[in-house]
């Protein structure tokens, strides 16, 4: 495991074409305001980022895992996302697909978008049993 691991580093590593950074909101009943890092490649983005919702009560941390593929104007990604809820330490997985449109600004590249969150039950006691059928988010990320 440890090999494969490696390598899969070196590899992402070696094809990277372009490293960025992003900051972004995105909005699914809670405001979700988050930074990012995406590694371009020859064939498809990946992108890593941590969000954080402020709720009346707690503290929900959401990093996540993405790939996503520039076409033309139009990003089209996936993905996992795990909300980590700290006041009642649970955590909820989401598997995540959507699309942006980007354009140029003087700071760097915006993209406005939306994604659809399909919630996944797994097994354990830390993860929720959900009964959600699917989360409607909006989503906004400026790139530099």
């Amino acid at each position: 495991m440890r090999f494969v691991c490696i390598a899969l580093v070196l590899v992402i590593s070696a094809s990277a074409i372009g490293i960025g950074f992003g900051v972004g909101v995105k909005i699914h009943g809670h405001f979700e305001p988050f930074a990012a890092i995406n590694f371009d490649t020859w064939l498809l983005g990946f992108q890593a980022k941590a969000g954080v919702i402020f709720d009346t009560d707690s503290i929900v941390l959401v990093p996540g895992l993405y790939l996503y593929k520039d076409i033309a104007s139009w990003r089209v990604h996936g993905g996992t996302e795990i909300l980590f809820h700290l006041g009642e330490m649970e955590g909820l997985l989401l598997a995540r697909a959507g699309a942006s449109y980007g354009f140029a600004t003087d700071f760097g590249r915006l993209f406005i978008g939306a994604e659809l969150g399909f919630p996944v039950n797994l097994p354990g006691e830390f993860f929720v049993d959900t009964s959600l059928k699917i989360v409607p988010t909006f989503l906004v990320q400026l790139e530099f």
